[in-house]
């Protein structure tokens, strides 16, 4: 078993973006957890020590990168270079329990059909309200929707499309976009430059439809009759929590 030491409550983002980690580590069967105290660079950045090394976990939507001498597995990264690494894909909103990520591990789409044209119901709010806003005015019918997360999860497995935007910057992968790859929906999305384990990338019109910023070519894109959902749902199979805890001991 893989010996953990996990920071302890600290901060506001500890219950979702911290918490996020340690069910990956549970969920793994591969660790033994305890609890430490913590020791953070910010709230989103923060230490854990797995089988005796300190390992950095940068968990926010930034490019920035920490100045700390240990492994960073970092949420957003854009190149692999010295002891900067990709972290994989955050997802599922809510973190707080371990069983919260395992309702999407072992949620089964197969028997979902494709009922609806798309389906957009993303949140318009800070940084991406403007290009979000204006996603909703182009695809008219769409109007967003407070529902669980199973429900969303439902909706966008059955759609043909569905389209999403970047939400605090431009190359954030966001969380709900990785979950509905995961489950093999149709994403259509601007171009993604964010690295994942084995440095590895998403390549537009093999594992999602690539659109414009500004949504301008959406409409026109979801005639193109093409499916990236198998791809998209191969790749990232890196969610799952033991593929994860396996590509982080290979770098610390």
């Amino acid at each position: 078993m893989i010996k953990v030491k996990f920071p302890s409550n600290f901060g506001k983002y500890y219950t979702k973006h911290v918490r996020y980690i340690f069910n990956v580590l549970k969920l793994s069967g591969m660790c033994d957890i305890q609890m430490a105290p913590p020791s953070f660079v910010n709230q989103a950045v923060f230490f854990v020590e797995i089988d005796g090394k300190r390992v950095c976990f940068d968990m926010t939507d930034f490019d920035e990168i920490p100045n700390v001498n240990c492994t960073i597995l970092k949420r957003t990264c854009m190149e692999q270079i010295n002891n900067l690494y990709p972290m994989g894909p955050f997802v599922v909103f809510d973190h707080s329990r371990p069983a919260n990520l395992a309702e999407l591990i072992n949620f089964d789409a197969t028997d979902i059909v494709k009922k609806q044209k798309y389906y957009y119901n993303q949140r318009a709010i800070g940084n991406a309200q403007q290009r979000r806003g204006k996603m909703y005015r182009t695809l008219k019918n769409a109007k967003q929707q407070s529902i669980s997360q199973i429900q969303y999860w439902k909706a966008s497995v059955g759609a043909e499309y569905v389209p999403m935007l970047p939400g605090a910057n431009l190359f954030v992968f966001d969380r709900s976009v990785a979950e509905v790859m995961y489950l093999g929906g149709n994403v259509m999305h601007p171009k993604i430059d964010v690295l994942f384990p084995y440095g590895k990338k998403l390549v537009a019109g093999e594992h999602y439809i690539e659109i414009a910023h500004d949504c301008s070519d959406v409409l026109e894109k979801m005639e193109s009759g093409i499916d990236t959902g198998p791809a998209a749902q191969e790749f990232m199979q890196c969610v799952r929590p033991d593929n994860l805890v396996k590509w982080w001991m290979e770098v610390i």
